[in-house]
């Protein structure tokens, strides 16, 4: 008897009802009547005997998150048997790896014992790329032989690619499920017991700061391997060395970093050619991938490296740097850049760890961005030191730069965005948004100066639409 087809009238106690409306709701069933036949149905066959409760007619959305949790658990099974191949075989070819990753529905998990005590916890489950991503490194390194190793990377990226198609019809099924049904307005259904007014507000709540961190970490990576490739470098090399005197054990990949150059932007050079290589090509830590996964880890990295360069900078030659790289060398707003580019006051001069630097503007770009040449007067002051050396000569202060006050190693950064000032203060950006808005300017001083490592107040600037220290 389809409960479809069977059509009740029957009068129910108010709990009664209560009930049923559960059971509708958890079954899907189009109505209560519908719901009270499948209940009947299923209690004059258990007491005939003829079996047991029959079981609801799945829906299109179980079926397809039932076919992708299979596809999910296959997926599983053969990274773990890449895993157990790869820990037990020391030899290079190819061809069993190739075999090892090929589809097959008797794959198992293998047992504690392959891996040894603990690490069995770091087995993949399901689609979930692991913890510790240096382990695929690890194996790729081990490799012997350039067939092997493109065989592995090959395959490797191809079970990334599925698993993320995997994940993005998986995240968008759930989506459609929880928007269809509003389960963003019921407490006792989300994480934490938290409730949204739409599912605008549910997406951006899950998404927003994925997607923020990662259009950032891609943006300083594209940043520094375009314009800055020897900060990067500097980075592995730092790294390696590290490695090389705590003697771990962690393998490292060879790669190349490289930077596309052009007749029409000369590339930037920070005296890293002098430097010795250590290999041919530069390794790259996973320690490293790691501590870019956090914006504040980047900029205190490449603060360092900028310092470490500063040292090594060439002293006599011009060097071409971007409106942007030249604030943060300089300390000098873009804003001021700009005046004094449209004012007709360059070239201007500024002290930057001791030493005088002449900038001014030298053309627009590849991509119409403009250049500024940046060069050194030390060796202009050393040579009006020595001519002045043969005769006495009287006492003068150090040169006071032109544009703005001597920049030292201690200066703070004088110009934030709004994303950069809440990273700075260790505040959530919608919490940030909320005290701007409801505080007065004085309120919003204090308050930052509160939350500053270094108690440095913050206004913001409707002209440069940033916010200045104060």
């Amino acid at each position: 008897m389809p409960a479809n087809n069977t059509k009740l009238s029957i009068s129910v106690p108010i709990n009664a009802k209560k009930q049923l409306t559960v059971f509708q709701q958890e079954h899907k069933i189009n109505s209560l009547s519908g719901a009270v036949s499948l209940i009947l149905e299923n209690y004059f066959e258990q007491i005939q005997g003829q079996k047991s409760a029959q079981e609801v007619e799945p829906t299109a959305d179980s079926v397809l998150i039932n076919n992708l949790s299979k596809r999910l658990d296959e997926l599983g099974e053969r990274l773990a048997v890449v895993e157990a191949q790869l820990r037990q075989s020391k030899t290079s070819d190819a061809t069993k790896i190739i075999e090892s990753l090929q589809a097959t529905q008797s794959l198992k998990q293998p047992h504690d014992g392959v891996y040894g005590s603990g690490e069995a916890a770091d087995l993949y489950l399901g689609w979930e790329v692991p913890a510790n991503i240096s382990y695929v490194f690890n194996r790729f390194q081990s490799l012997n032989t350039d067939e092997a190793k493109a065989a592995f990377a090959d395959k490797w990226i191809g079970l990334c690619t599925k698993s993320l198609d995997t994940a993005l019809i998986v995240c968008y099924s759930l989506l459609s499920l929880v928007k269809d049904n509003q389960m963003y307005q019921v407490s006792h259904w989300m994480e934490g017991h938290k409730t949204y007014t739409s599912f605008k507000h549910y997406f951006e709540e899950r998404f927003q700061p994925l997607v923020e961190k990662w259009l950032q970490m891609e943006s300083v990576h594209k940043f520094v391997l375009e314009n800055s490739p020897q900060i990067l470098e500097g980075m592995l090399r730092a790294q390696n060395s590290e490695l090389s005197k705590n003697g771990s054990v962690d393998a490292v990949v060879g790669q190349e970093v490289t930077s596309e150059t052009t007749n029409n932007q000369p590339q930037t050079k920070l005296g890293w050619s002098e430097v010795e290589s250590i290999d041919t090509t530069l390794p790259t830590s996973i320690e490293i991938i790691d501590q870019i996964t956090t914006t504040k880890a980047v900029d205190q990295k490449l603060e360092q490296l900028e310092k470490e360069q500063l040292q090594e900078l060439p002293r006599s030659e011009a060097i071409f740097m971007t409106t942007s790289e030249v604030s943060q060398f300089s300390g000098l707003t873009t804003s001021q850049l700009n005046r004094y580019k449209h004012g007709g006051n360059l070239p201007i001069e500024v002290i930057v760890e001791g030493v005088e630097y002449r900038i001014d503007y030298a053309k627009k770009g590849e991509q119409g961005r403009n250049l500024w040449s940046v060069k050194s007067l030390e060796e202009k002051q050393k040579n009006q030191q020595l001519r002045r050396s043969s005769a006495p000569m009287p006492s003068r202060t150090q040169p006071v730069p032109i544009a703005t006050q001597p920049i030292t190693q201690n200066s703070t950064t004088p110009v934030l965005t709004q994303t950069a000032l809440s990273e700075r203060l260790d505040i959530p950006r919608s919490t940030f948004r909320r005290k701007k808005k409801q505080m007065s300017e004085s309120e919003f001083a204090e308050w930052t100066s509160s939350n500053d490592p270094q108690g440095i107040a913050w206004a913001y600037s409707e002209e440069l639409k940033q916010y200045y220290s104060l």
